[in-house]
């Protein structure tokens, strides 16, 4: 990592090469604004340590155009003479990271303060990589549920805060319809308080079984039956039920018939097996 040393006095300028790099910074010196520009136009150093006393500018009008003309613009710490501290807080306020005095002690108290926006630097910097990575994993999170073959809906509160589109599709209409409705709106009377039953459960953090099968309605009155699945999640910061959701009214239609066929076959048996019987009588 490159440290920028922009400063006027050529004897200060070396000793705080050597000092700066005895701390493993590798360095590059300059001594006018012009001269920082000039290099900041093809060189992005790490952190800079500004002179604010510069022989051209100063480092207020300096960190100015370089806010103009450099992105991004690199962290700094600026240097000011004793009894500056008007001067180091104006040039916190356009963004130093730090400040020190240059005191009889200057250059021994200038690695504790690289050192220490070092750290701040670095820690902000994971921060930062822990947040996008945080999006990307919202973003792939949201896409995947978005696609989903299973409809998803959030309820918090005795109503719905989320429905995907899927969802949308098995009541057979909007998004926006189902979240400005009524929870059990759509469930058939006779399944409405299984359902409660079990949201409510899962409110108080009971264990419920896995699966729960139901009759709803969708929007134009057609009965469908759903098979559901529901886990306890925090949803912006609050307790919520996540329900997973899938159409089986075609399964439960071919179940249905099939047992019809089931049946009239042991109803024409036991026809077969009468009429057999009566035709043995003498």
């Amino acid at each position: 990592m490159t440290i920028l040393i922009i400063e006027n006095d050529a004897g200060i300028s070396q000793l705080l090469k050597k000092k700066i790099e005895g701390c493993g910074y590798e360095t590059t010196v300059v001594q006018t604004a012009g001269e920082a520009m000039s290099l900041l136009e093809d060189h992005s150093p790490y952190l800079m340590v500004l002179d604010y006393g510069l022989p051209d500018m100063n480092g207020k009008e300096l960190i100015k155009e370089l806010k103009k003309r450099v992105r991004p613009m690199p962290d700094f710490i600026v240097s000011t003479g004793l009894g500056d501290e008007r001067i180091a807080a104006e040039m916190m306020k356009l963004g130093a990271r730090d400040y020190v005095v240059k005191d009889t002690n200057f250059l021994n108290k200038l690695p504790g303060v690289i050192r220490r926006v070092d750290n701040k630097i670095k820690n902000e910097n994971k921060l930062k990589l822990a947040e996008e990575a945080l999006r990307e994993s919202e973003i792939k999170y949201r896409q995947v549920v978005e696609n989903a073959t299973e409809g998803i809906f959030v309820i918090q509160d005795d109503s719905y805060c989320y429905v995907n589109q899927r969802g949308a599709e098995i009541f057979n209409t909007t998004r926006e319809r189902i979240l400005s409705g009524k929870i059990y709106e759509f469930v058939h009377p006779d399944d409405r308080m299984a359902c409660d039953n079990r949201v409510s459960a899962r409110k108080q953090g009971e264990t419920t079984e896995e699966l729960l099968v139901h009759r709803i309605f969708d929007v134009s009155g057609n009965e469908k039956w759903v098979e559901v699945r529901g886990i306890s999640i925090i949803w912006e910061g609050r307790h919520a039920s996540m329900c997973f959701v899938i159409d089986i009214t075609e399964r439960k239609r071919a179940e249905q018939e099939k047992a019809q066929i089931e049946e009239q076959y042991r109803q024409a048996q036991k026809v077969e097996a009468i009429g057999k019987l009566y035709s043995r009588r003498p």
